[in-house]
């Protein structure tokens, strides 16, 4: 019966195989004229970027006093970051002076001398799996 099947199997498989190569390429290869309008938007997105950099500039240029504020504002903002950043810086190095020094370990022989009963339990669970 497996044989008989073999010839249609394999053309099965061929078939679908095809049907996945074509979608592929439906779905990743761009045409000549869908490449030209992405390239034509691409453009379009340029110059309406282009056109809105003339129109401020050409504002600032007819209202001189809304440029000295940006400038101004401008000035003010890094002032104001430099400011923050030296505050964080101080008040990290307050932090790293503040901070105690690290405790030296305890061995695991004194927790087991103090919590005999504990650890029992404790060794009980973990290993009951183990035992048959």
């Amino acid at each position: 019966m497996e044989k008989e099947n073999s010839g249609v199997e394999a053309a099965h498989k061929t078939e679908q195989s095809g049907e996945d190569v074509y979608r592929f390429f439906k779905g990743h290869y761009k045409g000549k004229t869908e490449r030209r309008r992405a390239k034509a938007a691409k453009l379009e997105k340029k110059q309406m970027q282009k056109e809105v950099n003339f129109r401020y500039q050409k504002f600032l240029e007819e209202n001189p006093e809304m440029q000295e504020k940006t400038i101004q504002k401008q000035l003010q903002k890094r002032l104001q970051k430099q400011r923050i950043k030296r505050e964080y810086a101080k008040q990290d190095g307050r932090d790293r002076q503040r901070k105690p020094q690290r405790k030296q370990r305890r061995s695991p022989g004194i927790f087991l001398q103090r919590q005999p009963e504990r650890y029992r339990r404790l060794h009980q669970k973990m290993f009951r799996f183990c035992l048959p």
